[in-house]
């Protein structure tokens, strides 16, 4: 199984230009491409023998180079980076990027790739609504497996047909998109809660028979007591379960009042290498 894997962290040639750096994807197709064009500068200088093994390796290759669909991975190379909102960076050094474009870029080689396995790490990020749209639209209609993190809940409404929640060292799967998953998770949660409750009241209702009976006192409480005290300990307590974990209660503890202005920049400006991202920000 191929995997395609679109990390937080990524590293390039920096003497490339981006089509370059995307093309190497078809790196064996060009390295194919560049063995047809020697041989057929053989053809025009060799002749008998030696010209009949030279046309078999060519056409062997050329067998070879169009089951790869090698002729289309220029127009594969275009359509992408066109999707991705790229293609006007082409011709650019790759060292000059912003982080935000080589993610692009990293998304472009990682789909053309094709690998039967996508690993994506919110692969939104960095995208314009144009680019976003494109995305999707390529996710759905691709046949592999896709294995998909993001916050936006309105990306894998439209793209993903299962969840996978990882939750206090346990995954548990849904079927569905964010919206069914959120719904069953929030019919399971009820679900618990009404089991939780029921089980803090027959503790209660024990505790307090336990109570009784020692009140009363006599042996045959006393052993009462202990039966039901052992009952109690045997008891598999269920966790009360957290209703909305998105909740937050943070304290600070802050001795004083904060200003008014937390970050104020004049004439702000960001560059990467020589290129200037923006200039004058006030």
């Amino acid at each position: 199984m191929s995997v395609g894997y679109l990390a937080q962290h990524l590293i390039f040639d920096a003497g490339e230009t981006v089509r370059e750096e995307i093309a190497s994807v078809f790196e064996n197709l060009v390295k194919m491409q560049s063995d047809m064009r020697f041989l057929e500068q053989q053809m025009s200088i060799v002749s008998g023998d030696q010209l009949d093994q030279v046309m078999n390796r060519y056409s062997r290759l050329q067998e070879a180079f169009d089951r790869a669909e090698g002729y289309a991975s220029q127009a594969k190379i275009d359509a992408i980076m066109d999707g991705l909102g790229i293609i006007g960076w082409a011709d650019r050094s790759v060292k000059v990027l912003s982080g935000g474009e080589k993610n692009l870029v990293a998304l472009a080689k990682i789909l053309l790739g094709e690998p039967d396995l996508l690993l994506l790490d919110e692969p939104g990020n960095h995208l314009d609504f144009e680019g976003l749209s494109w995305l999707e639209g390529f996710l759905k209609e691709s046949d592999r497996t896709v294995v998909l993190v993001s916050h936006d809940r309105y990306l894998l409404d439209r793209v993903v047909n299962r969840i996978v929640e990882i939750e206090d060292g346990k995954a548990v799967a849904y079927s569905g998109n964010y919206s069914a998953y959120r719904a069953e998770k929030m019919r399971e949660l009820i679900k618990q809660k009404a089991a939780f409750d029921d089980q803090q009241k027959e503790v209660q209702r024990l505790e307090e028979m336990i109570t009784r009976y020692e009140i009363w006192g006599g042996e045959k409480n006393a052993k009462r007591a202990k039966t039901k005290t052992k009952y109690l300990d045997r008891m598999d307590r269920m966790d009360k379960p957290v209703m909305d974990r998105r909740k937050i209660d943070p304290t600070f503890g802050a001795t004083q009042s904060s200003g008014k202005i937390a970050l104020e920049l004049r004439q702000y400006e960001r560059t990467v290498g020589d290129r200037v991202l923006f200039t004058g920000v006030d």
